[in-house]
C-alpha cells in the first residue's frame, strides 16, 4: 500500500507553498525513493505580483497554474502594498521629468495625473500608507516611495520560504542607503538606460543583465537572485520542477495504488 504525504514549506496565513514527499518503488531495482517536487513558478508568481505586473500579463503567465495563489495575492494586504507602492514607483520613474514639470508648473498630484491609478493611491491611504504629499517634486516623491517601501516590505517576508534568504528578496524591492544624495538619481539613470533589461520594464533595486525573461520560474529567478549577490543557490532541488518522467512515475504510482493517504 502506498501512503502520499503533504508537507507545508513555511507557516504561512493566507498563503500556502507547498512540497509534495512521495514515496514509490523504482520499476528497475523494486526499492523505495522519495521524491519531492514543487510547482515551478511560486516563487517567481508573487515576485511578479509585488513588483506590479499588470493583471492582464498575470493572468496570461501564471493564471493557469496559479489561479488560487493570484487569488489569495490580491486578498493580501501586505503583499498588494508593495505592489501598489512598486507601480507607482515605476510609473514615476518612467516619467521623471513630465511629472515633475506638472507637478511644479500645473499644480496637480500624483492622483489627478493618468500615469498613475487613483483608485490604488486611495486604497493605500484607507490604509494609512499616505502617499500624496504637498509641494513635492519628483525627487521628494522617489525617496518617499523608497521609504514607505522600506517601512512595508518585511510584512510579506512570511510569503515565502524560510530557507530563502529574505535578505536577498528585499533588496529587489529597497535601494540600500536610499536617503544619500545622488544615490536614487543614479538607480533612475541605471533604469531609464537599461529599461528593457528590467523585468516587463518594472524598476527592481538590481545589477541588470540580458537573462531574458527573469520571472520564468522559481529555478532561474533564484539562481540570478543570488548571483547577484556573489552565491551559488545550492538548494535548486527543493524549488525545480519535478522532470517529466518523475512526474510520470508519480501519476503512474497514483494510479496503480488502491489507496492514497494526503496528510496536511
Amino acid at each position: 500500500m502506498a501512503e502520499r504525504k503533504l508537507y507545508n514549506l513555511n507557516n504561512i496565513k493566507e498563503l500556502k507553498l507547498f512540497t509534495e514527499e512521495i514515496t514509490v518503488n523504482d520499476k528497475d531495482t523494486g526499492e523505495e525513493k522519495t521524491v519531492r517536487t514543487v510547482n515551478s513558478a511560486e516563487i517567481v508568481t508573487i515576485i511578479a505580483y509585488m513588483i506590479g505586473m499588470d493583471d492582464e500579463t498575470m493572468e496570461q503567465y501564471y493564471k493557469h497554474h496559479y489561479e488560487n495563489l493570484l487569488d489569495n495575492l490580491r486578498a493580501d494586504r501586505n503583499a498588494t502594498i508593495i505592489r501598489y507602492l512598486c507601480r507607482i514607483r515605476t510609473a514615476l520613474y518612467k516619467n521623471f521629468l513630465v511629472i515633475d514639470n506638472r507637478l511644479v508648473n500645473d499644480i496637480l498630484n500624483l492622483d489627478s495625473m493618468e500615469y498613475f491609478n487613483a483608485k490604488e493611491i486611495n486604497k493605500l491611504y484607507s490604509w494609512g500608507i499616505y502617499v500624496t504629499q504637498p509641494n513635492y517634486w519628483s525627487d521628494k516623491y522617489s525617496e518617499h516611495i523608497n521609504t514607505l517601501i522600506d517601512k512595508n516590505i518585511d510584512g510579506c517576508k512570511r510569503l515565502f520560504p524560510e530557507q530563502l534568504n529574505f535578505d536577498y528578496i528585499r533588496d529587489l524591492f529597497v535601494v540600500p542607503n536610499y536617503s544619500k544624495k545622488s544615490v536614487l538619481k543614479d538607480e533612475y539613470d541605471k533604469y531609464k538606460a537599461n529599461i528593457n533589461l528590467y523585468p516587463f520594464q518594472l524598476y527592481i533595486h538590481w545589477d541588470p543583465e540580458d537573462y531574458g525573461n527573469l520571472l520564468y520560474s522559481n529555478h532561474k529567478f533564484l539562481e540570478i537572485l543570488y548571483k547577484q549577490h556573489g552565491e551559488l543557490f545550492l538548494d535548486s532541488h527543493k524549488f525545480k520542477d519535478a522532470s517529466d518522467n518523475t512526474k510520470q512515475n508519480i501519476y503512474d504510482f497514483i494510479h496503480d495504488s488502491k489507496k492514497v493517504v494526503m496528510v496536511v
